[in-house]
């Protein structure tokens, strides 16, 4: 498991992009090594994007695509919503719980389907994590 969980996020990592801010590594540059919520099985990723137009063309404009379309050889289904997009102000970095805590889609956890506009003076910044 833990094989498969480093070579899904070497492949991905691959094409990150100058609209990326800032993500969330171990001292050894593996997001993978941290445990979120005491089960091995799942994976954190948090990151910090220009936009959430950025990080959208990433997702889906890029070799990310590729990765993102065989997820299922390396991830179960959570039946809960995977992922959360919010604003944060410039200069602040979020923690896995600022993540965790977000439900949506709102103006304080949103998706790309269902995307809020940003607060006054956070229009630049935008977060994701996902499980």
């Amino acid at each position: 498991m833990r094989r498969s969980r480093t070579r899904c996020w070497r492949i991905s990592s691959r094409n990150w992009t100058r609209s990326t801010r800032w993500r969330i590594q171990t001292e050894t540059g593996n997001v993978t090594d941290i445990e979120v919520g005491g089960d091995p099985r799942l994976i954190v990723n948090l990151s910090v994007w220009e936009s959430p137009n950025a990080l959208f063309d990433y997702v889906y404009m890029s070799g990310h695509l590729r990765v993102l379309s065989r997820r299922t050889e390396w991830f179960e289904r959570l039946g809960t919503p995977s992922v959360a997009l919010w604003w944060i102000p410039v200069k602040t970095l979020p923690a896995i719980e600022d993540g965790l805590a977000r439900h949506g889609p709102t103006e304080r956890a949103f998706t790309f389907k269902s995307r809020f506009p940003a607060p006054t003076g956070l229009a630049d910044r935008v977060t994701t994590e996902s499980q």
